[in-house]
Formats: structure tokens, sequence, C-alpha cells
């Protein structure tokens, strides 16, 4: 990859050893140093680490109600902000860039 996984830029990247994710080392969670990564061996992003060491979950965990949302932001890989596609869709002035990012279409036309 020519760019980040989690921001589209690119720049020094971290390489998953599992899949072709590569992220800048400060868009890792948690951020990294290049110091930090020079002392790892192996590296796996969020979603890889998650496959690879799947622990069933005890049914006490799994019926707390945060359990979907917590267990989602825990092993998703990170990535930049970009405006739903519902959003857009049922909100008037609301627009996204290319890159996803909030674009306000009402000042625009209030502006000319």
């Amino acid at each position: 990859h020519d760019v980040c996984d989690a921001c589209g830029q690119s720049g020094e990247f971290i390489c998953c050893e599992h899949c072709p994710r590569v992220f800048h080392f400060l868009c890792v969670e948690p951020p990294m140093t290049p110091d930090d990564v020079r002392q790892i061996d192996h590296w796996f992003c969020r979603e890889c680490s998650h496959q690879r060491s799947r622990k069933r979950k005890s049914r006490a965990h799994a019926k707390n109600i945060f359990y979907p949302l917590i267990s989602n932001i825990e092993y998703s890989n990170p990535r930049t902000f970009s405006v739903p596609e519902e959003i857009r869709r049922l909100f008037d002035g609301v627009e996204a860039d290319v890159d996803g990012s909030y674009v306000n279409v009402r000042e625009d036309r209030q502006q000319r």
C-alpha cells in the first residue's frame, strides 16, 4: 500500500504481518514511535489480532448490553471519520468531500 489504511495519507508505515493493511505509527491504537516499531518482531493490526486470538467470552460478558459496541471498537482498525451516507441523505445541506469529510453546503451557498 502507498497510503495509510486509517487516514489515507502517505508516509512511513507499520505493516500488518497477516494482511496488506499499513498504518502510520501515530494512526495505530495505541500510537507508536519509530523506536517502538523497531523493537517489535511481528505486528498485527487489530482486526487480524482479533481473528488470530478469538477467545470465547463468557455468557455473562456477552449479555452485557454494551458488549457489541465495545467489542466492535476493541477489534476494529482505526479510520478517519467520514459522514455516513444515511446522514447525508437525511439532512439538507450535509455533504461529504471526496475523502468523506464534512462539507456544509448551506454556508457555501450563503457566502456567494
